[in-house]
C-alpha cells in the first residue's frame, strides 16, 4: 500500500512555482518502510538535497538504503552520538546553504535540531533556515525551552489526527509489543497488574488497550486531572509508591522521567519495565545500573537486573520505546495522515515565510488532509 493522499498532494504541490532547487532538507526521523514514500514526495517537488539522520534505535538500514538510492545523504549514527552529528552535519548544510545562496528546512521527529540550531557557531548562520517542522510532543516540550527563538516552527504534535487516530494506533503497537515480549518468556498479559505512568494521549491508548487483553490496569499522573480522567475511565489510580509496589509490569508513557531510583526500590520482585515514550528518558538506564548487583540478557529484547535488594527487574528494549523495536507499527493508511500533514507543514512553511514563533498546523489544513484521506480510503 502506498501513501496515497501523500502521493495525491505532491502531485499537485510539485506544480507549484513557489518551490525551487534553493531549498534544502535537513530531516532527523525514524527511517521506517514508509519513509521511503515520505521523502520520495520530497524529491518530487525540487528537494535535490536531502540530508537525513536516522534515529538508531528505530531506524532500518534497508529503508537508508533505499532513500540513499534517491540522492539523499543518510546517516545512522549510534544514539550517544546522535546530537553531536545533528550539530555537524546541520552546521556543515547551514554553510554550503550561505555559500551557495540557498535555504535550508529542517524536519525532525524529537527535538533534536532546533535546540542546536540556536547554539553557537550554529547560530552564526540561523538566517539560512527558513524554519522547523516537528512531530512530537517531546520535541514541542524542548522547542518551547528555546531562548530568543529566532525561526518559525510548526509542529503536529498536538494535532486532531495525531491525538484521535494515530493515538489508538501507537496504543495498540505498544500492547501488541508488549504481549509479544511477555510471550517470548512464557508469560501472559491477561490478569496481570499493569501500571502505565502518564495519562496523556499514549497513557490513555495504552491503557484502554490493555483493559481489552484483560490486564488489571492502573494509572498514575503527576497532573491531578489526569488521574481523575483515568479514575472515570475505569481504571485504579493510587499514590505512585502504592501502585509502583502492585504492578507486574510498568510502562511509562509521561515523555519525561518517571522511572528512577525510589521506583526500582519499590518495585514488586519479577517486575516488568517498558517505556513507550521518546528516546530513552523514561527510565533512569544509569540509575538502576548502580542499583543491580549483577545482569543477565534473558531475550532479544529482555535483560535481567538482580537488584542489591535481592528483587528482580526486567527490563524491556534496553529503555528505548517498545513500539518501534518489536515487529508491530501504525498502519500505513494511519501514517498517510500524519506524514501528509508533515509534508504540508513543511511546503506552507517554505511558500510562506513565517515570523519567529512556534505555530500549531492550521485547522484548514487539518481539514483538508482529512477530507481527501475519506475520498480515498
Amino acid at each position: 500500500m502506498t501513501l496515497e493522499v501523500l502521493k495525491y498532494l505532491a502531485k499537485k504541490r510539485a506544480k507549484s512555482k513557489v518551490l525551487s532547487k534553493r531549498v534544502d532538507l535537513f530531516s532527523v526521523q525514524h527511517l521506517l518502510p514508509d519513509s521511503i514514500d515520505f521523502f520520495r514526495s520530497f524529491k518530487e517537488c525540487s528537494f535535490d538535497k536531502m540530508t537525513i539522520i536516522g534515529i538508531a534505535y528505530s531506524s532500518k538500514r534497508k529503508v537508508a538504503q533505499r532513500l540513499r538510492s534517491l540522492g539523499a545523504t543518510v546517516v545512522i549514527p549510534e544514539f550517544k552520538d546522535i546530537y553531536e552529528s545533528v550539530k555537524d552535519l546541520l552546521y556543515n548544510d547551514l554553510r554550503e546553504c550561505e555559500d551557495k545562496g540557498k535555504w535550508l528546512v529542517i524536519l525532525e521527529d524529537g527535538g533534536y535540531a532546533a535546540p542546536i540550531l540556536h547554539d553557537d557557531p550554529l547560530k552564526k548562520h540561523i538566517n539560512q533556515c527558513l524554519g522547523v517542522v516537528e512531530q512530537t510532543k517531546n520535541g514541542l516540550w524542548l522547542d518551547r525551552r528555546i531562548n530568543d527563538l529566532q525561526v518559525p516552527i510548526v509542529h503536529v504534535a498536538e494535532s486532531i489526527l495525531k491525538d484521535s487516530v494515530e493515538g489508538p494506533a501507537v496504543g495498540e503497537a505498544i500492547v501488541r509489543t508488549l504481549e509479544d515480549f511477555l510471550g517470548s518468556v512464557g508469560v501472559s498479559l491477561s490478569g496481570k497488574e499493569v501500571l502505565v505512568l502518564g495519562y496523556g494521549t499514549i497513557g490513555m491508548n495504552v491503557s484502554k488497550k490493555l483493559k481489552s487483553r484483560n490486564a488489571i490496569v492502573m494509572c498514575y499522573d503527576t497532573k491531578t486531572e489526569r488521574n481523575i480522567a483515568a479514575r472515570l475511565d475505569g481504571f485504579v489510580t493510587d499514590t505512585k509508591t502504592n501502585v509502583v509496589g502492585k504492578a507486574d509490569v510498568v510502562i511509562g508513557c509521561t515523555g519525561s522521567r518517571s522511572i528512577g531510583r525510589d521506583e526500582f526500590f519499590a518495585l514488586k520482585h519479577g517486575a516488568y519495565l517498558a517505556s513507550a515514550s521518546s528516546k530513552n528518558i523514561e527510565i533512569d538506564l544509569e540509575e538502576l545500573a548502580l542499583v543491580a548487583g549483577k545482569t543477565k540478557r534473558i531475550g532479544k529484547e529482555i535483560v535481567k537486573f538482580e537488584l542489591i535488594n535481592n528483587k528482580d527487574v526486567f527490563l524491556f528494549s534496553n529503555g528505548f520505546p517498545i513500539n518501534f523495536r518489536g515487529k508491530f507499527s501504525v498502519p500505513k493508511d494511519v501514517m498517510d495522515l500524519i506524514l501528509s500533514e508533515l509534508f504540508t507543514c513543511t511546503l506552507d512553511l517554505i511558500e510562506k515565510r513565517s515570523e519567529p514563533g512556534i505555530y500549531p498546523i492550521s485547522y484548514e489544513n487539518e481539514s483538508k488532509i482529512a477530507s481527501l484521506w475519506e475520498k480515498i480510503y
